[in-house]
């Protein structure tokens, strides 16, 4: 009985997740781009920790989470962050409904495949090695030019590449702004 009940709750949740994927690929299809939405995620939600938490620290002192909405992705919904940001529980609906409409997304690693970047919206990922030399808040001991960069690219869409003068911590920005180390 109890394997019966094992393999139809998997079935279940296979038929779920194709549903929910379905939902979020017409959501893209037919819902705008809102670039006062920003989606942070560290470690595939495990924690509030690395890059996007210090991005997001950065924006909280500038006062830049009143004028955006900030969205950080979590396994435990219940974390207190600093700020006007709110957490979402990762892979339910509203963590689909809002990758489907944010205009910024700020990642340490990489979003699984089945997450769709839409043109016009801007991906920030660090790179592994600059995560294992000591993420952004430590790099080059100064984060002044990198979040004047970010908060550039997050205002105004750019493309192309920027680079930053301070030794081998450069900020290179195609359809993704990455972090170099």
């Amino acid at each position: 009985m109890k394997l019966l009940l094992k393999k139809c709750y998997k079935k279940f949740k296979k038929i779920a997740k194709r549903i929910v994927l379905f939902a979020y690929k017409i959501c893209t299809m037919i819902l705008p781009i809102n670039k006062k939405i920003i989606m942070f995620e560290s470690n595939l939600g495990r924690n509030y920790t690395g890059s996007p938490r210090a991005v997001y620290e950065e924006m909280v002192k500038q006062g830049l989470d009143l004028r955006y909405h900030c969205y950080f992705i979590m396994d435990e919904p219940g974390t207190q962050i600093p700020g006007e940001g709110k957490t979402v529980k990762r892979t339910r609906l509203l963590y689909f409904l809002l990758f489907a409409v944010a205009g910024t997304w700020v990642c340490d690693t990489r979003l699984p495949k089945y997450i769709i970047k839409r043109p016009g919206c801007t991906y920030i990922q660090n790179s592994n090695q600059t995560i294992h030399q000591g993420s952004l808040r430590t790099c080059n001991n100064s984060i002044c030019d990198i979040k004047l960069r970010i908060r550039f690219a997050i205002c105004n869409g750019i493309d192309g590449e920027v680079r930053d003068s301070k030794k081998n911590c450069g900020i290179r920005h195609t359809n993704r702004l990455q972090f170099q180390s």
